[in-house]
């Protein structure tokens, strides 16, 4: 099996700062139900990535695989997500009072 080399550590509550294991599933924070943040290792990604290394990567969400919570490229599922353009929607900003209104087009 090949490591994605994910320098995800762990999950934290953005409250009271718990840590709770990355092997597990949660919604929200148990201590407190609110969200939690991904912890990562920021000094393993800078010792082992180039940004350059994303022009030779697959145009979808997982050329950022060090970010991702999956230890072995063998377990990383896709539907081809990723690199969907974004679209002006000047007539619906307009109306809802947004200048810059943009739509996510996901039928390219």
């Amino acid at each position: 099996m090949e490591s994605t080399g994910t320098a995800f550590i762990h999950l934290e509550c953005s409250k009271c700062r718990i840590e709770y294991p990355r092997n597990k599933i949660y919604n929200l924070s148990p201590c407190c139900s609110l969200p939690l943040f991904p912890i990562y290792d920021l000094d393993k990604v800078h010792s082992s990535f180039n940004k350059n290394d994303l022009l030779r990567r697959q145009a979808n969400m997982w050329r950022y695989k060090e970010m991702m919570p999956v230890d072995y490229e063998e377990n990383i599922t896709t539907l081809g997500e990723g690199f969907t353009p974004l679209e002006l929607a000047g007539s619906l900003g307009k109306m809802l009072g947004f200048k810059n209104l943009f739509l996510k087009n996901i039928s390219t």
